[in-house]
């Protein structure tokens, strides 16, 4: 199996309609793009299904050296194989994809949100950085197109918390 391939596999596996929607893209778009969020299910993955945090956060940690691998030219994994053209061609900052593993590490450390401000930079990392990365992967012309990609990530974010309260506060999640 390849790296696109292994990619496309992770986002089929996650039951997302991304994946279908995807299907209609360009060649290279949708490979970049299903190399994305192939990498955003490895993370998101790590913290939903880990049941230790101690692991969870040595996962984490991997993942964030696999991101400096990726952006010295070297990545051992599959994702970041897939990953690695896009990143030159859709000029995707480091950054962003470490805002990512942040976020992640957010739902490890942090089980409950104080205020919105503090909720806001959890949105930020876990998918307003998400927003703008898709949008660079799409190409866009406008510069407010990014500002808008992130606003559109925090909408996401904060309907999927308001979708998962049950499952969350099951898990002591309360944002």
């Amino acid at each position: 199996m390849n790296p696109n391939e292994y990619c496309r596999e992770k986002a089929a596996a996650s039951g997302s309609s991304f994946y279908y929607s995807f299907r209609v893209l360009k060649p290279a778009t949708r490979d970049a793009i299903t190399a994305f969020y192939a990498l955003c299910r490895e993370l998101d993955d790590i913290v939903d299904e880990c049941s230790d945090a101690n692991v969870a956060r040595l996962k984490l940690a991997w993942w964030r050296n696999e991101i400096g691998n990726l952006y010295q030219g070297m990545p051992s994994h599959p994702v970041t194989q897939a990953l690695q053209a896009s990143i030159a061609a859709h000029t995707i900052p480091r950054e962003w994809l470490e805002e990512i593993v942040d976020g992640m590490e957010m739902d490890l450390e942090q089980q409950r949100y104080p205020d919105y401000k503090n909720l806001l930079l959890y949105c930020h990392r876990a998918a307003g950085v998400v927003g703008q990365a898709a949008a660079s992967i799409f190409g866009y012309s406008n510069h407010d197109t990014l500002k808008y990609a992130h606003e559109l990530g925090l909408a996401f974010q904060l309907t999927n918390i308001i979708r998962d309260v049950g499952e969350d506060a099951m898990r002591g999640r309360i944002y």
